[in-house]
């Protein structure tokens, strides 16, 4: 059954992988190339192992597709190895370096397998024995995959405490992939020692890295895309969310709109105009709204904000402007902003919002907040 699925399954990752580019291409950033040529090289290679692809090709199995299967895998690595630390520092991939480091690395392989030749058509470390002049070849080969998935694991657990939970699934799945990849490459760096040592090595052996390879690419390759597909399905959700909220503030104080723009700059003016009508709104804002309007809506902390931009929008309509503004940290993220933006359509909001813009006693800043109990923290307000 693993044999009958190992083929679609390689082709599922590469329309995936292919597909998220086609959909993500506005978005996408200069490291994103590295990420995308790994994963297809490293696919490929998985697949190299499968019988069917000589016949595929409609050529004879001679030796030398053991070598492009280990080509690939090495430039697939080496891409992986360069896009994640250029990914969580910030930093733009070097893709001169790169393409030279990946030529350096195919230039050994290519070599050490000429002079060590001739080779017959079957798996490469099942003929290591006597041959060590093909010690650079492996040692490039299982470097390599050691160096990707390392680099990977450490930059996944690394960065893992900023992620939601809701979205670490996606970096756990591709950490073990990762470590069954670790694990695939001491196995056969073994099997290779082994070789030089023992007459033959198992058939259940080879099978059981067979499956290594299927299941490390297949969990890598899940891994990664299910974090990157969560995190477009979270940012346009957010986009929606944040587009609510912009259209709320351009009704608040319709004359900070901004000219048309193009579709190239449609983001950027909607910042633009966000920012300007929070930090006009906010000098009309007090310290006693944080409060106070916790009696109105303790369901939520954003439909307080929200809350907040309304209350400071009606006392700019009065020109009203309170000795003690609030300094609305949350301003900045986009992230509270489109939560904030969410609670326009609430069934609540509508009422609570009433209660704001027709206040009762329980409101008046001169009372202040309930005595028997001291406010908490409105998370960073």
């Amino acid at each position: 059954m693993i044999a009958a699925l190992d083929p679609l399954v390689g082709v599922v990752l590469i329309v995936g992988v292919l597909t998220w580019v086609a959909v993500r291409r506005r978005y996408l950033i200069q490291p994103d190339g590295a990420l995308v040529a790994g994963v297809v090289l490293v696919v490929l290679a998985a697949e190299m192992r499968r019988p069917y692809v000589p016949e595929l090709l409609g050529v004879e199995r001679t030796g030398v597709e053991e070598l492009v299967k280990h080509v690939l895998l090495v430039a697939g690595c080496l891409c992986l190895a360069t896009y994640v630390p250029a990914l969580n520092r910030g930093r733009r991939v070097d893709y001169v370096r790169l393409a030279i480091t990946v030529v350096v690395g195919v230039a050994v392989l290519v070599v050490c397998f000429w002079l060590n030749g001739p080779w017959e058509p079957i798996d490469l470390t099942l003929q290591a024995g006597g041959r060590w002049g093909m010690i650079p070849y492996w040692t490039v080969l299982y470097g390599s995959v050691v160096l990707a998935a390392a680099r990977f694991v450490h930059a996944c657990l690394r960065g893992r405490r900023y992620v939601p939970r809701r979205r670490r699934w996606g970096a756990d799945t591709a950490i073990v992939g990762a470590c069954l990849a670790v694990l695939w490459a001491l196995l056969s760096a073994l099997q290779v020692n082994s070789s030089w040592t023992l007459p033959a090595v198992t058939p259940e052996f080879d099978a059981a890295l067979d499956l290594l390879v299927v299941f490390s690419t297949g969990l890598v390759v899940v891994g990664i895309g299910g974090h990157l597909a969560h995190g477009a399905l979270e940012r346009r959700a957010n986009r929606t969310q944040l587009a609510r909220f912009h259209g709320r503030l351009m009704e608040l104080v319709p004359e900070a709109r901004l000219a048309a723009p193009g579709t190239r700059v449609a983001d950027y003016h909607r910042d633009v105009e966000i920012s300007d009508v929070l930090s006009s709104l906010r000098r009309h804002s007090s310290r006693a709204d944080r409060h106070s309007l916790r009696r109105v809506a303790p369901w939520s902390v954003s439909a307080r904000r929200m809350l907040r931009v309304e209350l400071a929008a009606d006392r700019r309509m009065e020109d009203l402007v309170p000795g003690d503004p609030e300094r609305w940290r949350w301003a900045a993220n986009d992230r509270a902003l489109a939560k904030a933006g969410r609670y326009l359509g609430s069934a609540r909001y509508p009422q609570a919002l009433e209660r704001v813009l027709a206040p009762a006693p329980d409101l008046d800043p001169e009372l202040g907040s309930d005595p028997d109990r001291s406010p908490p923290s409105d998370g960073g307000a």
